[in-house]
């Protein structure tokens, strides 16, 4: 049965939370000397303060309607909010990606849940000789915006990639290519890319070598420790998260692994500064085992990636370290009581009790 503790957000939830945050990072790029053009592109969202604070409802058109009104004063806040966005921000996404083992892996997670990030384009991804190629392909009612669209993708997957890879890549080895002439704001594109820069070419698109694909996620980061104690807050609620008793502290560890892999049992005491017999111990006393924790948090992150995002159920097995999909779905029948395709079905219904 689904700890009720385990609260998954919802898909409409999850897109809230991160147009929220980019509205309130593009607050903070304009400061307070911008907060009169910041309040009237608010308006023009039919936003508000008090709903922006709430972060709920909040769909990618009131991030569009935000960002057209700062654009006619300030046409580098594309580029500076995307530039900055860190991992935290994304929520189970940023998780998700982490989560996937190696770079190309959290790029193929990032890339299937772009819905969530942008409604102005998709993305296309190729290989050219010994180089990975990322091309924005706007939707049709935002042709006008291909500038901003350039932006956006360009340095959003730059930003993942840095993060997912850490300081280990050299800039230098990438190239951004933009099929407009260099704007004013070039400055902007120099701290966001701090690699090649060609303005005037035939198509916009991001170029970096696809030996980077292969690099394990850089797990151990800053960034990796912050989403995953975000994401213990809103699995476990934030009393909970901050409790020291066993359960949380598994629960804790099992989020913030480095990478997919589930410790064992052993490996996980060892982390807590415990014998295996008294982290057994402790659990027994609480009335449940590792074995049942580990199923616990597995099958509440199932149950949101299945009913929230458009990850196959052979991408969700691998990202909750099940070996093959067939155990997993056996594991998420027996738990829930529907298969994980039934479960899509109905999407963001309350779990069902196994």
């Amino acid at each position: 049965m689904l700890d009720k503790q385990l609260a998954i957000p919802s898909r409409a939830e999850e897109e809230s939370r991160i147009v929220a945050n980019w509205i309130r990072r593009a607050g903070g790029i304009l400061g307070p000397q911008g907060s009169v053009t910041f309040r009237e592109a608010l308006a023009a969202a039919s936003l508000d303060a008090a709903r922006l604070a709430a972060g709920s409802g909040l769909q990618h058109a009131a991030f569009d309607a935000v960002m057209r009104h700062l654009e006619k004063s300030r046409p580098d806040i594309t580029l500076r909010v995307i530039s900055t966005t860190n991992l935290l921000e994304l929520g189970l996404l940023g998780y998700a990606a982490l989560s996937a083992g190696t770079v190309g892996r959290g790029m193929d997670v990032l890339l299937r849940f772009q819905d969530l990030t942008s409604d102005r384009y998709s993305e296309e991804r190729v290989r050219r000789g010994a180089m990975v190629v990322i091309r924005p392909v706007p939707r049709l009612r935002h042709l006008a915006n291909l500038q901003s669209i350039a932006e956006d993708c360009l340095a959003g997957n730059w930003t993942a990639i840095r993060l997912l890879a850490g300081p280990g890549i050299v800039a230098r080895q990438v190239t951004a290519t933009f099929a407009y002439p260099e704007p004013p704001w070039v400055d902007a594109y120099e701290e966001a890319f701090g690699c090649n820069l060609v303005f005037g070419a035939e198509h916009s698109e991001l170029q970096f070598p696809a030996s980077w694909l292969d690099l394990p996620v850089a797990s151990g980061n800053v960034a990796m420790a912050e989403v995953a104690g975000s994401i213990c807050e809103r699995l476990l609620g934030a009393d909970r998260a901050a409790s020291r008793d066993a359960v949380g502290a598994v629960r804790r560890l099992l989020i913030s692994r480095p990478g997919r892999r589930v410790p064992r049992l052993e490996e996980a005491a060892r982390e807590l500064h415990l014998s295996t017999a008294q982290l057994r111990k402790r659990l027994y006393k609480a009335d449940t085992t590792y074995k049942r924790i580990v199923l616990e948090v597995r099958m509440a992150l199932a149950w949101h990636y299945l009913t929230s995002t458009p990850l196959s159920v052979q991408d969700v097995a691998y990202l909750l370290d099940y070996a093959q999909p067939a155990p997993f779905s056996r594991a998420f029948k027996t738990y829930f009581g529907v298969p994980p395709v039934g479960c899509r079905q109905d999407a963001g219904a309350a779990p069902a009790s196994g």
